[in-house]
């Protein structure tokens, strides 16, 4: 059998009750002010980037954040960790592919394009 509140909590809710409902009528009931005009509306040119982060080496260049995506954008196309930093490129399977710090997902030919180097004893999988 379960307890009933006191009866002065139901006096204090519906108190309340009544106040909040008060304060919205009478919300309605004020001449509200024009809003003020919308502010034009500014386009960043590039996302913005962490200070440390060193930047792209060049924009057109395709970057994801995980290898879904890239594979989605160049299905005839090895996808592979591009390391930003040092401007070498890691192939699936290999102990940095996705690992370092500073880098992207992107297709083979965007990173050769970009001007990254394969590591020497990579080999593509």
């Amino acid at each position: 059998m379960s307890r009933r509140p006191p009866i002065s909590v139901f006096a204090a809710l519906s108190g309340l009750i009544l106040s909040v409902s008060a304060s919205l009528a009478e919300q309605k009931a004020a001449p509200s002010a024009p809003p003020p005009p919308p502010a034009p509306a500014a386009v960043p040119a590039e996302p913005s980037a962490p200070a440390d982060a060193p930047a792209a080496s060049s924009p057109s260049v395709s970057q994801f954040e995980s290898a879904a995506q890239a594979r989605s954008h160049c299905p005839g196309d090895t996808v592979v960790w591009a390391n930003l930093a040092s401007k070498a490129y890691h192939y699936y399977g290999e102990r940095r592919y996705g690992a370092t710090r500073h880098g992207a997902y992107m297709c083979e030919s965007d990173a050769i394009s970009a001007g990254m180097k394969s590591r020497k004893k990579e080999k593509r999988s």
